[in-house]
């Protein structure tokens, strides 16, 4: 997506909207050219920033130049905390790579732009690793460790061999749930429920996410999930417009779409409040998005 699209159509929009933070991933935003200049561009304009990036990509000299942008932060991938398991899933070549990556995450959190760490649990884990990443990140600032497995839908869809077996998950809860405090957050998405919670509201309606070739989407993942032999509906079903050709307005096009009913809270049989789980997985699972998301439903048995 070019500067000029962004500066000239893009930017107009989004601030029309009211939109105050913009995420910009990928991909690898740092293979942009003109990245520096994009956040320069929103930064002017009050919003605030953050970047998706694997990180080795931001050297010392780079990092000046992002550190004095106000409002700008970092998400940074993290999947292992060894070169043998961050190094082979993201398959680098030497282990003075992923020692380049620790220090890089080091330097971003000393200048206080360390947003997040994600991590994509994968089977080159070691069991002790999670605990340590989370621990890594709360050392350098950051203000959560996002745990998000492979799913089979969107990125990672076909790498599903490499996700740890269930039984990882709750390991994974057990041994990080002691970092969480009021000024860092470990998130688990898509965690196998075996606590039969009810499934919590989804975000949807409060962003939106806009494809490289202007196409805008409520939900990415719902779109992706359309791409399923199985799915109920095409992927345009999910595509607002073009915000490169066109004014959208997501309000408006939440009243009269049929997005509008399931954004409300729908309850359980038994009226307990539950809200219905994920959209996109019910797609991918070859549902309508007003049934159950049945892999994570407590009650799935009874159905």
């Amino acid at each position: 997506m070019c500067l000029e699209t962004i500066k000239n159509i893009i930017l107009p929009r989004l601030l029309k909207m009211n939109v105050i933070k913009v995420t910009l991933t990928g991909g690898e935003p740092f293979v942009h050219t003109k990245l520096l200049e994009i956040c320069n561009l929103l930064a002017e304009n009050d919003i605030e920033i953050t970047i998706c990036t694997n990180a080795t990509l931001i050297t010392d000299a780079v990092l000046e130049k992002y550190s004095i942008i106000p409002n700008l932060k970092f998400n940074i991938s993290l999947d292992g905390f060894s070169f043998n398991s961050h190094g082979k899933f993201r398959e680098m070549r030497n282990k003075s790579d992923f020692e380049q990556l620790l220090s890089n995450i080091q330097n971003i959190g000393n200048k206080g732009k360390l947003n997040g760490l994600l991590c994509t649990p994968n089977i080159f884990c070691q069991e002790n690793e999670f605990a340590e990443i989370c621990k890594f990140g709360k050392s350098n600032n950051a203000k959560y460790v996002l745990f998000n497995p492979l799913s089979n839908f969107g990125r990672g869809q076909k790498s599903l061999n490499l996700t740890v077996k269930e039984n990882i998950f709750e390991i994974i809860e057990n041994t990080t749930r002691c970092f969480i405090d009021n000024n860092f957050e470990v998130l688990y998405i898509r965690f196998p429920n075996i606590k039969k919670q009810l499934l919590p509201q989804c975000v949807l309606g409060n962003m939106f996410y806009v494809f490289t070739n202007g196409d805008t989407t409520l939900c990415p993942y719902m779109v992706f999930a359309c791409k399923n032999d199985d799915s109920p509906y095409p992927e345009s079903e999910f595509i607002m417009g073009n915000i490169i050709e066109e004014n959208i307005n997501i309000n408006e096009y939440i009243k009269t779409h049929s997005l509008n009913s399931i954004l409300l809270k729908t309850d359980c049989k038994d009226k307990r409040e539950c809200y219905g789980g994920c959209y996109a997985a019910k797609i991918m699972n070859g549902n309508k998005i007003d049934e159950c998301d049945r892999d994570l439903c407590p009650r799935k048995e009874e159905f």
